[in-house]
This record gives structure tokens, C-alpha cells and sequence, in this order.
């Protein structure tokens, strides 16, 4: 009974899993082919790329509203690889028939060389119901190094070093760089070392040193044959020979690759060679400020092995002394400075003499001269009640560009600077060239002034802060650097006069009260007086009259 049982269950899992079986077979299904037309693709370049559906199974019905998608498929696809075009509406494909999605793709400049998984995903509707079938497939990226080779165009006569930049132009890394030479080819010059780098990244440039041995006679022109050998991380095939059999009943094709891993050019270096001179004089710091008196230091080196008294005379430009001499020991060298203006702005050349031993050399010292930017400020206005808003214009009336100007209201217990526009970015001011700009504040308690800073960077990136204070009570209209002139003022005069008018006429009427007073008295006086003279006259009449009587 058991054992019934047992075969019971078996069979109803056995008619269950045919059912499963039966129902994956009826599924409908298409097969994909994927083609991006080379056989890998580089960094920082645009592909197109096609998918190829086809039904793989037997109907008469065709497939309808199809659409074929792609997609990065991880995390390292989904970095470096962008769709351009990702969806391609295919509609009906008929039994027997093909349906081609278009797709375009884009690498990112720094992926790294791996084969970066994609999905191609097939959605379609068979006989009322939609089905969706997708493939994963790789894409191989593969970046491609491109070396260049630029050398320093002069070498000193004798014992010299040449520096070489090797830039890597292309889309992949360059591992074990090599530069050698070929000093029986040579012109006057020969190598006495080589050169290797283990890797160069691309968009990357490195320096290599090698030490030369160089003839010339005056000035000359020397040529330095070399190769450049660099590998690639990985095989670069290139298809080098394409042969085609035709037999009886067929015909086949066959091809042969060679592997660029290894990539060798070849090159000429040339250089310009300097004459060894007795002596040599250099320049430490070339930059000085315009029209203004600035320190030069100029080294003077003794390259013979006697000593000598070397004597150094600026021709122009120079403040105060412009001669100098010193005794250098052989193979010495010392620093002397002098004092230099100049008017003009840019590169200008320092024409002096050095001399010793009876013999005058005359050479020329390159020095950039830098402009300075000055900036002040115009038109300000402010508006607002306890929230000002400062509004003006800032110009830049000096003789060089300033860079990263910045107006900002300074934060005092207070003056609070407040957003949108606690400061405002100006930017870089040409010399000649102006601006606006717009701060705002708030005031706490009574405030007169409102400080304004102004930051900038000059042509030597020292970065200059210029405070600037704006009186509220007034219409700053015409603030030029910390000196304000006002057209209220006038009003201030106005202000003043009236008070005097004012006072004028106060003192005008008090003299005049006091003079009606005075006249007022006067008379009353004066009519007391007149009574009483005719008072007495009465008195007398009566006295004259009783002593008739």
C-alpha cells in the first residue's frame, strides 16, 4: 500500500514537470546578433551600433508593435558607457524576416580597457499576449596610446642636458616607454644615457633627462636620431593580409593579423646649440611692476678656471648706480642687484655689458613688465529702510587686468550682509573696463557707514583687499577710491546758509524789539517829563495868583 502510494505522487510530479516542460516549448522566443562594426572600440569616440532580432520559432503570424531597447548592463557599463539612441520601434516582423534595431552609443574618455557588459531587450506582441526576450552581450573597449615627442630647443655647447616631454595623445595607457638612440647617426651630438618611463596615462605628459655631449662651432644646428618603443595593455590586432581560396564547390577566405602591443616610431631630435662662454649672466626673477622702481638680481658666473674681475653696466632703464664690479674664482658664480624702472608695459629687453679681460660682450636681459590694477567705485546708491540695498558701479582705471573681483559687505556687530547678495562676484575687470553690482545688508541701531570690501587678484596672483566706507545720510554718486565728493554737499552748504538767514533774522528782530522798547520808554519818559513841567506851571499860576490876592 505504501509503495502505491509512492508511485502515485511520482507520477503526478512527473505529469507536473512535462507540463512545465510543454508549456517552455510553446513559449515564443527570437534570437539576437549584435554587430558595432570593429573589432574593439576606443574611449572618447561615438559608435554605432545595430541588433538583429529574428523569430526562432515556426508561425505564420508575424510580430507585432516590436521594439528592441539596449542598456548598460552593471555598474562599470552604466559609468563609462552613455546611450545616445537606446530604443528603435521595429513594428510588424514577418515570419522569415529580420527586424534591426539602430542604436549609438558613446565611451567616456577615461574608460579603463575591459569588456563592459550590455543588455538588448526584445519586446513584442504574438497572438494577443506581449512576451519580452533579452540577451547579455559585451562590448570590448579598448583605449589606443598615441606618443609624441617634443624636445627643449637649445642645448649648451659641451656637457648638457636635453629634457624631453613624451605626451600621450591617445585613448589608452602606454606601458614601458623606451627612448634610445642611434649616436652613429648622430650630428655633433651624442647620448650618454636613455631614457624609460613605466607608464604614461592618456592626456599625460612626462620628462625625461638624458645627458648629451654637444660640438658646435658658434651657433650651430645638431640632429639626434631616436626610437620610441611602448607597449599596450592588451592585443592590438590589425588585420595585415586578406587571402581568398576558390575551389570547385566553395570558397573560403582566410586572414592574418599582426599584434600592434608592441608599437616602435622613429624620430629626429634637433637642437640649437649656445657657444660655452668665459662668462654667463642670468636673470632670477624676470617679473618687475610698471613705473615703478623694482630690485633685479642677475647672477654672474665665472665658467673658466682663472679667476677674473667682471664688471656688469646696465645701458637702460636703471635708477641710480648701474655699474658693478666683482672678482669671481673659477668656476664660480655670484648674485648682484640693481635698481630698474620701466614705463612700458610687457616684455621689454635690458641691454648690458659685461666685461673683463679687455673683452666687452653686450647681451640682452628679457623682463616682463606687470601692470597693476587699481579699482574704485562709482554711481552708489542706497535704498531701503533697515534691509539696504548698495548698488553702484566699480571700475578699473590701472594699468593691468584684475582677476576674481569681489564686492562684499563687510560684517560688523551691527551690519549683517545678507542673502541673495551677501557679496557679488564681478569677476575678471580688464584695465579700461567697468562693472556693476548689488549687496545687501541690515543695520542694527544707528550706522552712518556701511563698509564695503573690495577682493581681487593682480597679474601675480597677490590677492589685494580694498576697504571702502558709504555714507547713508548721503547720495555717494561720485566715490572715488576712500575719498568721497558728494553733490550733497551743495545741499549742506544750502542747509548751513538757510540756518544763518535764520539766525540773521533772529538777530535782526531781537535788535529791532529792543529798539521799539527803547523808543517806548524814550517817550514815556518824555511824557512824564512834559506833564510834569506843566503841572509846576499850574502850581506857579496858583502861587503867583494867591500872593495878588
Amino acid at each position: 500500500m505504501f509503495n502505491t502510494k509512492i508511485r502515485k505522487k511520482l507520477l503526478m510530479v512527473g505529469i507536473f514537470i512535462t507540463i512545465i516542460l510543454f508549456s517552455m516549448i510553446c513559449v515564443y522566443g527570437v534570437s539576437f546578433t549584435v554587430d558595432y562594426k570593429n573589432d574593439y572600440l576606443e574611449p572618447s569616440k561615438t559608435y554605432d551600433l545595430w541588433v538583429i532580432v529574428e523569430p526562432d520559432f515556426n508561425s505564420d503570424e508575424p510580430l507585432n508593435n516590436t521594439v528592441i531597447m539596449i542598456k548598460p548592463y552593471d555598474y562599470l557599463s552604466k559609468k563609462y558607457i552613455k546611450i545616445i539612441k537606446g530604443t528603435d520601434y521595429e513594428g510588424q516582423i514577418f515570419p522569415n524576416d529580420k527586424g534591426v534595431g539602430h542604436f549609438i552609443i558613446s565611451i567616456s574618455p577615461d574608460a579603463p580597457s575591459r569588456d563592459y557588459k550590455m543588455e538588448a531587450i526584445c519586446t513584442y506582441k504574438k497572438d494577443g499576449d506581449t512576451y519580452s526576450n533579452n540577451v547579455i552581450f559585451t562590448l570590448p573597449i579598448r583605449g589606443v596610446p598615441s606618443l609624441t615627442v617634443k624636445n627643449n630647443p637649445t642645448l649648451n655647447e659641451g656637457v648638457s642636458k636635453a629634457y624631453i616631454t613624451i605626451s600621450n595623445g591617445g585613448t589608452g595607457p602606454a606601458y614601458n616607454v623606451k627612448l634610445s638612440f642611434d649616436n652613429s647617426k648622430s650630428y655633433n651630438i651624442y647620448a650618454l644615457t636613455e631614457g624609460h618611463i613605466d607608464c604614461i596615462k592618456p592626456n599625460e605628459a612626462k620628462v625625461i633627462v638624458i645627458d648629451t655631449v654637444v660640438k658646435g662651432n658658434g651657433n650651430s644646428v645638431v640632429k639626434l636620431p631616436y626610437t620610441l618603443t611602448y607597449e599596450s595593455p592588451y592585443d592590438l590586432l590589425q588585420l595585415t593580409e586578406k587571402t581568398k581560396t576558390i575551389n570547385e564547390n566553395s570558397e573560403s577566405e582566410s586572414y592574418n593579423y599582426e599584434n600592434r602591443k608592441i608599437m616602435t616610431e622613429s624620430g629626429i631630435l634637433v637642437f640649437n646649440v649656445e657657444p660655452k662662454e668665459d662668462v654667463s649672466i642670468s636673470l632670477k626673477e624676470y617679473s618687475i611692476i610698471l613705473k615703478k622702481i623694482n630690485n633685479i638680481t642677475l647672477t654672474v658666473k665665472n665658467n673658466d678656471k682663472t679667476g677674473k674681475y667682471i664688471t656688469v653696466k646696465l645701458l637702460s632703464n636703471y635708477v641710480g648706480n648701474n655699474e658693478k664690479t666683482l672678482y669671481l674664482l673659477g668656476n664660480s658664480s655670484q648674485n648682484i642687484t640693481f635698481k630698474v624702472r620701466s614705463d612700458k608695459e610687457g616684455i621689454v629687453y635690458l641691454p648690458l655689458e659685461l666685461s673683463y679681460n679687455g673683452i666687452n660682450i653686450y647681451k640682452n636681459i628679457s623682463l616682463n613688465v606687470i601692470g597693476v590694477p587699481k579699482i574704485i567705485i562709482t554711481g552708489v546708491d542706497i535704498k531701503g529702510g533697515g534691509e539696504k540695498t548698495i548698488t553702484g558701479d566699480i571700475s578699473n582705471i590701472g594699468s593691468a587686468n584684475a582677476y576674481g573681483v569681489v564686492v562684499s559687505v563687510e560684517r560688523k556687530n551691527n551690519i549683517i550682509p545678507i542673502m541673495p547678495f551677501e557679496s557679488y562676484f564681478v569677476g575678471t575687470l580688464n584695465k579700461d573696463d567697468y562693472s556693476s553690482f548689488e549687496v545687501h545688508c541690515k543695520l542694527l541701531g544707528n550706522v552712518s557707514q556701511i563698509p564695503l570690501i573690495i577682493t581681487y587678484r593682480d597679474e601675480n596672483n597677490n590677492i589685494i583687499n580694498e576697504k571702502y566706507n558709504i555714507s547713508i545720510y548721503q547720495n555717494n554718486n561720485n566715490i572715488i577710491g576712500n575719498n568721497k565728493i558728494s553733490n550733497n554737499n551743495k545741499n549742506n552748504i544750502l542747509f548751513y546758509v538757510v540756518i544763518g538767514i535764520g539766525v540773521l533774522f533772529g538777530i535782526g528782530l531781537l535788535i529791532l524789539a529792543i529798539y521799539v522798547i527803547y523808543k517806548y520808554i524814550k517817550k514815556k519818559s518824555e511824557d512824564e517829563e512834559y506833564i510834569e513841567l506843566n503841572l509846576d506851571d499850574e502850581d506857579d499860576d496858583e502861587y503867583d495868583n494867591d500872593l495878588n490876592k
